[in-house]
C-alpha cells in the first residue's frame, strides 16, 4: 500500500485565498483524495511544520467530520471516528473512506480510496 503525506501537507501549508473557507479547504482535499495517484494519505500532527497547517488542521477534521456525517445520514462526531465520503474521480463517482482522530495531543488523519476502485453506478 502507498502512502504518501505531502499532498496533505501541500495542500494544508497553501495560503487560503481571501475568499477561502475550510469548507472550501475540505473540498479541495476531498477532490484531491478522488483524483491522486496514492492509494492512502495520511498525517498527524507532528508531521505539520508550519503555524498555518497547525492552525487549520483542528477545524478541517471537524469540518469532515461533520461533512462525512451529513452526506451519510450519522451522527456528528468531531473528536474522532470513522469518515466515508462520494465523489467525482479519474474513473467517475468513487468511495472516500477514512478515520480521524482530533483532541488535544492527538490528531491525526488517514483518508484513502479502497482498492479495487469500483466507481459507484448513480441511476438518475
Amino acid at each position: 500500500m502507498t502512502t504518501t503525506t505531502s499532498p496533505l501537507l501541500e495542500l494544508l501549508a497553501t495560503p487560503l485565498g481571501p475568499n477561502g473557507t475550510i469548507d472550501g479547504l475540505a473540498e479541495q482535499l476531498l477532490a484531491r483524495v478522488a483524483t491522486e495517484t496514492a492509494v492512502e494519505l495520511s498525517l498527524n500532527f507532528d508531521d505539520l511544520t508550519d503555524r498555518q497547517s497547525q492552525r487549520l488542521i483542528r477545524p478541517l477534521l471537524a469540518c469532515l467530520a461533520r461533512m462525512s456525517a451529513t452526506e451519510n445520514g450519522t451522527e456528528f462526531t468531531p473528536y474522532g471516528g470513522a469518515l466515508a465520503f462520494t465523489r467525482t474521480g479519474l474513473a467517475g463517482v468513487v468511495r472516500i473512506v477514512g478515520e480521524f482522530e482530533n483532541r488535544l495531543g492527538a490528531v491525526r488523519l488517514a483518508i484513502r480510496r479502497p482498492i479495487p476502485v469500483v466507481p459507484i453506478e448513480t441511476t438518475l
